[in-house]
C-alpha cells in the first residue's frame, strides 16, 4: 500500500558501528594465558592471547542461518582444545536492548502506474520492535483509516542452532458494520548452506480485514506455502516449493478463484565456467489444471559480451522462444548494446545502444512488437555536492568515497589492491559502487606518485553507511625543497645538527653548514621553531621565502620568545641556542 505523505522511522543505517543483528558469542574459561583462535564460514580468525579467567568471544562474523563457531584454545605448551557451538543467525532478529519503530501517515495512493494524482483516504500505520535477547524479538503494530482499526502482535525465536519460527496474531475492527476479525500468521524457517526449508501458513477469519482490503483490495486468502532447495557443487541448485490459497467470497471480486492449488520444480546448474543452464516446471489446479514448462541456457562470450536463449510453452498455450545478445557497458568499455528478438504467440524485435563514462550514461531503443514500433531515449546521472565541489556521476543512490589527497592532483588511488582513479587538479576522487557497512582499504600507489609530491600518510580504512559519503583523507603535500639561512637574534648561524619542528606540520628540521635547513615551501608550514627547556622559544617566520628571488638562499632570523615567568632574567639568548647544541 503506497502513500502520499509523512513518514518518521528509525535506521541503522545512519550507524553503521552498531551490529544490530545477534551474532554468535563464545564464554570459557581457562586458568593459563592461552591463544584462542576461531573458525566460522571456514575461515579462521586468530583473537590473541588472554589472560587467566573467564574470556567472552562477541559478535562473531557469520552468514545468515544455521551455523557452528569452533573455538580454538592453545595452551602455553602448544596444546589445542576445540570447542563447537551451534547457532542460528537471521536477520529478522534485532540484537538484545535494539529497538526499531516506523509510523506513516497519508493519503492512500491508488491505481499506481495506471492513473495519475488518483489519492483516497487518509491512512496510517506504525510499528515498534524490540530484541528482548539474542533469541527473541517482539513487535507490535497497526493500521488505522476511516472506519477500520487493525492491530497485531508477533514474535520471531531463534529455535537454537537451528532454525527460526515466527507467530503473528493479529484483529480487526469495523466500526460501521461491528465486524470483528482475526488472522494467525505461523512460520518455520531453516536456511543453510546446503539444503533450507521454510513452511509457512496465513489464517484469516472470514470478518478479518486490512486497510488495503477496506480501500478495494481482494480479502487476504488462507495460505499454506511450503520450500525446499537444495544447493550442490559446481553451482548447481535445485528449489521445490507448492501452495494452496484459498479465499473468503467477495462479492467485489467474484472472479476470483475460490481454491488455487499450485507447485513448482526449478533446477539450474553450470555446465562450464561460461555456459548456465536452467529450467523450471509448474502445476496449477484451479478452475482448470494447467502445466508450464520453461528452460534456456546463457552464455558468457567474454569481454562483456553474454547471449541467453530460452523457450516456453503451457497446457492451452503454444510453444514460445527468445534469444537475445548482449554488450554490458561499464566504465572500462563504455559502449554497450542489445539485441533481443522472441516468436511464438506474439512476435518481438528490439535493439538498444548505450554509452556510459564517469558523467552520466545515455541509451536509445527501439522495438517493434505484432507491427507496432516504440522509440525510446533515456539518459541518467547524479549531480552529487561533497567538499565544497560538484560531482556528476553515471549511476543514482548507492554509497560513495570521496577521496582527498590534500591539494595534489595526479595521485593514484587505489581501493582494496585494485584502481580506483586518480585525483583532480583539486586533489579529489570520488569513488562509486562502495558496498555499505563494509570495512574498505583506500592507498596510494607509491610508484605512480607525482615526482613533486610527498605523502605522509599512504593507508585509510573506513566504513561508508548506506546511501552516504564517506571521507578517505590521505595526507599528500607538495614537496618543494628551498634552500634557507637560519640566523640566531645575534646574526650567528644556528649550530649544526639543532633540531627545529616546522608548524603546523611537527616535522622536524635539522640545522646544516652555516645554518642552512632544507625547508618545504609547499608543506603549507608558516614557521619553525625550537622550544627550550626552561620555556623559552626560539620562533623563525618563513612568510618571507615566498617573496625572495628563487635563485638567491634567503636569510631568516630566529626571534626569542619568553614565557611570562622569565621576562626580565638576565639569560643570555646565544647561552640559550648553545645550550641546546651541547
Amino acid at each position: 500500500m503506497r502513500l502520499g505523505g509523512v513518514q518518521v522511522a528509525s535506521d541503522y543505517s545512519l550507524r553503521p558501528d552498531l551490529v544490530t543483528t545477534p551474532l554468535p558469542a563464545f564464554t570459557g574459561q581457562v586458568s593459563v594465558p592461552t591463544g584462542i583462535d576461531i573458525i566460522t564460514g571456514d575461515q579462521r580468525y586468530s583473537l590473541g592471547q588472554v589472560q587467566p579467567g573467564e574470556f567472552t568471544v562477541r559478535n562473531v562474523p557469520s552468514n545468515a542461518g544455521r551455523g557452528e563457531v569452533s573455538v580454538i584454545v592453545r595452551d602455553a605448551l602448544g596444546r589445542e582444545s576445540i570447542q563447537n557451538a551451534k547457532f542460528y543467525v537471521s536477520r529478522a532478529l534485532l540484537a538484545p536492548g535494539l529497538r526499531e519503530f516506523a509510523i506513516n501517515t497519508g493519503f492512500v495512493r491508488r491505481r499506481y502506474g495506471v492513473r495519475s494524482n488518483d489519492y483516497g483516504p487518509l491512512a496510517a500505520n506504525l510499528f515498534y520492535r524490540r530484541g528482548l535477547n539474542s533469541r527473541l524479538t517482539v513487535e507490535g503494530s497497526a493500521e488505522w483509516t476511516p472506519g477500520l482499526l487493525n492491530v497485531g502482535a508477533r514474535g520471531d525465536l531463534a529455535l537454537g542452532g537451528i532454525a527460526l519460527a515466527t507467530v503473528e496474531a493479529r484483529l480487526s475492527v469495523e466500526h460501521d458494520t461491528g465486524y470483528t476479525g482475526s488472522l494467525v500468521n505461523l512460520g518455520l524457517e531453516s536456511v543453510g548452506k546446503t539444503i533450507s526449508a521454510r513452511i509457512s501458513a496465513s489464517l484469516p477469519s472470514a470478518q478479518y480485514r486490512d486497510v488495503a482490503s477496506n480501500l478495494g483490495d481482494p480479502l487476504p486468502p488462507r495460505e499454506f506455502l511450503g520450500q525446499i532447495s537444495f544447493n550442490l557443487k559446481r553451482m548447481t541448485q535445485l528449489q521445490i516449493s507448492a501452495g494452496r490459497q484459498e479465499r473468503h467470497y467477495d462479492p467485489r471480486f467474484a472472479f476470483l478463484e475460490p481454491k488455487v492449488t499450485f507447485a513448482n520444480a526449478s533446477f539450474r546448474t553450470q555446465i562450464s565456467h561460461k555456459i548456465d543452464v536452467f529450467s523450471s516446471l509448474g502445476y496449477r489446479n484451479g478452475a482448470s489444471r494447467s502445466i508450464t514448462a520453461w528452460a534456456g541456457l546463457s552464455v558468457q562470450f567474454g569481454g562483456g559480451r553474454s547471449g541467453q536463449a530460452s523457450a516456453n510453452g503451457g497446457t492451452g498455450s503454444p510453444v514460445s522462444a527468445n534469444a537475445g545478445y548482449y554488450r554490458h557497458d561499464t566504465e572500462q568499455q563504455p559502449l554497450g548494446y542489445a539485441l533481443e528478438g522472441q516468436t511464438g504467440a506474439s512476435t518481438r524485435l528490439a535493439g538498444a545502444a548505450s554509452y556510459r563514462d564517469s558523467h552520466g550514461r545515455v541509451e536509445a531503443q527501439v522495438e517493434e512488437v505484432a507491427g507496432d514500433v516504440g522509440l525510446r531515449l533515456n539518459a541518467r546521472g547524479t549531480l552529487l555536492v561533497a567538499g565544497g565541489n560538484v560531482f556528476a556521476r553515471n549511476q543514482t543512490g548507492g554509497s560513495y568515497a570521496l577521496v582527498r589527497t590534500g591539494r595534489v592532483g595526479g595521485v593514484t588511488v587505489l581501493r582494496e589492491n585494485r584502481l580506483a582513479g586518480v585525483t583532480t587538479r583539486k586533489g579529489l576522487l570520488l569513488v562509486e559502487n562502495v558496498a555499505p557497512q563494509v570495512p574498505l582499504t583506500f592507498d596510494i600507489d607509491p610508484e605512480k606518485l607525482p615526482a613533486d609530491a610527498l605523502a605522509r600518510a599512504t593507508h585509510r580504512r573506513v566504513l561508508v553507511p548506506r546511501k552516504a559519503i564517506g571521507l578517505v583523507a590521505l595526507d599528500v603535500i607538495r614537496f618543494r625543497p628551498r634552500a634557507v639561512r637560519i640566523a640566531a637574534p645575534d646574526g650567528t648561524p644556528l649550530p649544526v645538527g639543532l633540531q627545529l619542528i616546522a608548524r603546523p606540520s611537527g616535522e622536524p628540521v635539522y640545522v646544516g653548514f652555516d645554518g642552512l635547513i632544507d625547508f618545504n615551501s609547499e608543506g603549507g608550514d608558516t614557521r619553525v621553531e625550537r622550544q627550550f627547556d626552561d620555556g623559552a622559544r626560539c620562533v623563525v617566520d618563513t612568510g618571507g621565502i615566498a617573496t625572495a628571488p628563487p635563485d638567491t638562499v634567503p636569510t631568516l632570523t630566529c626571534r626569542m620568545e619568553l614565557p611570562t615567568e622569565i621576562v626580565g632574567r638576565d639569560v643570555p639568548r646565544r647561552g640559550r641556542i648553545a645550550a641546546a647544541r651541547r
